[in-house]
């Protein structure tokens, strides 16, 4: 399965309206990148079970698996359908498979160039299980994962934006948010967050100069790749999840990154991505620093 979908865009569907954002985004962001989108349904027995015996009390016990499947089938069927609509043309595959979403999302992700998930699912319960993939998948994934929020008040146009700590590790998440940029032929503003005090024998403006420069130097390179992408950096005070919320609401695509587990801080870095991704207006990236997924 995993050489099956080398290279793709996944996207994870369940027939909900937040999945139905998620697979418009992911069309357009394979269209846009020649690339191959994947529709996955992950069908879980006992949700796939309690679903049907709530609403089809009837069905048979040994029939539940196949009309599960069938229901599967539906899913990845309508959502490719939709696909199509939101960017003619583009590629789809299906796939379904059973599985906890978060256990074959994960899976997937170790060889999909980009998974695609929307941030809430249908009904109570499954508004719990796709808001625990969403974060899970954030949290875990081998490639990058964009979340794509409910948007409600959302004012696009505001180019790309991505939160950096100024140091070697943003580098890849950098990379990532100018070639969004470039895809989408928009700018790239670059938010580096002031939250500490100055240390005795500095003021404010040296503070801010020195994280420029620190900022500056994980850029390097990045214009000259990327010419035709307007950059600009912006030194903010506060804190970076709260930054970031703001620019949300404007922003075509927040991006930030993601440490690898184990290492000092990582922790501070997951619970940054967490909290954009749940508070974001905008759909959200997340970069892992280092990448399993196929390029």
């Amino acid at each position: 399965m995993l050489e099956r979908i080398r290279g793709h865009v996944v996207v994870g569907a369940d027939g909900s309206t937040g999945a139905d954002r998620a697979i418009a985004w992911a069309a357009e962001q394979a269209a846009a990148e020649h690339r191959t989108l994947t529709v996955v349904h992950a069908l879980d027995a006992l949700v796939a079970a309690t679903s049907l015996w709530s609403t089809a009390p009837s069905v048979e016990a040994a029939r539940l698996g196949e009309v599960a499947a069938r229901g599967g089938e539906e899913i990845v069927a309508r959502a490719a359908e939709q696909a199509g609509h939101a960017s003619p043309g583009v590629t789809v595959e299906t796939l379904v498979r059973y599985g906890d979403s978060r256990v074959v999302l994960e899976e997937v992700a170790r060889t999909a160039h980009l998974v695609v998930v929307g941030s809430r699912g249908r009904g109570p319960v499954a508004s719990l299980l796709l808001g625990s993939t969403s974060a899970s998948l954030a949290e875990q994934a081998a490639c990058p994962v964009v979340v794509v929020r409910p948007q409600e008040g959302w004012r696009r146009g505001g180019g790309v934006v991505v939160g950096v700590d100024g140091r070697e590790r943003s580098t890849r998440t950098l990379e990532f948010a100018y070639e969004q940029a470039a895809l989408r032929r928009t700018s790239v503003t670059v938010v580096n967050c002031l939250w500490e005090a100055p240390v005795e024998g500095e003021t404010p403006m040296d503070q801010r100069l020195d994280h420029r420069v620190l900022v500056a130097e994980t850029m390097a390179g990045l214009g000259e790749k990327y010419p035709d992408v307007p950059a600009e950096v912006q030194i903010e005070n506060g804190l970076a999840d709260t930054v970031l919320w703001e620019h949300s609401r404007t922003a075509d695509l927040v991006v930030v990154g993601r440490r690898k587990p184990g290492l000092i801080g990582s922790l501070v870095h997951s619970t940054l991505a967490a909290s954009v991704v749940e508070h974001a207006t905008c759909p959200v990236a997340v970069v892992p620093a280092e990448d399993g997924g196929a390029e």
